[in-house]
């Protein structure tokens, strides 16, 4: 009975870390969402812009199967950080209830392997959100590759490539 009592501050701090981690998952999750959103906004409008201009109608069969392959890079990514995001708050909750649990129990033994697992964790989520933020800047920064491809269906697009010039891919003007 001692030990439950004198564990008691433990068990209210942690319950009391439960609705902060929640939240600071749901604001990741949030963003995240939000970030596709955007991303799948940009993509349908430089597509349709794209078919607009080659004179393709949006109503074509077409276009939804090349929005849809656009789309599919990034629904893939997302969809993962989510699942991550999710996994996350979802293993970090179940751990505070297992510690809390483990403190309740008034049994010394298990009340420092609480502790330990605690510290466990927290080093886990922390290595999780390295990771997670590691994947998004690999995502966001700009692939080379992809830009010179843009460039060069620009200017095909444009009728500029065959053309004679010192600009064959049409990309400086």
């Amino acid at each position: 009975q001692f030990n439950i009592e004198s564990n008691q501050p433990v068990i209210s701090n942690l319950e009391a870390q439960k609705s902060p981690l929640r939240a600071r998952y749901q604001q990741t999750i949030d963003e995240l969402k939000r970030r596709e959103g955007v991303e799948k906004q940009q993509t349908s409008t430089a597509l349709s812009r794209e078919f607009g201009r080659r004179g393709i109608p949006l109503s074509s069969g077409l276009f939804d199967e090349s929005l849809l392959e656009k789309y599919r890079p990034t629904s893939e990514f997302y969809s993962g950080q989510l699942t991550g995001a999710q996994t996350g708050m979802e293993e970090g909750l179940l751990g505070l209830d297992k510690i809390i649990a483990m403190l309740q129990s008034g049994n010394p033994s298990e009340s420092l392997q609480a502790a330990l697992s605690l510290l466990s964790l927290q080093e886990q989520s922390r290595q999780s959100g390295i990771q997670n933020q590691l994947e998004l800047r690999k995502f966001l920064q700009p692939n080379p590759l992809q830009s010179a491809q843009a460039a060069y269906y620009n200017a095909l697009a444009s009728g500029k490539v065959g053309q004679q010039t010192n600009d064959p891919l049409g990309l400086f003007g």
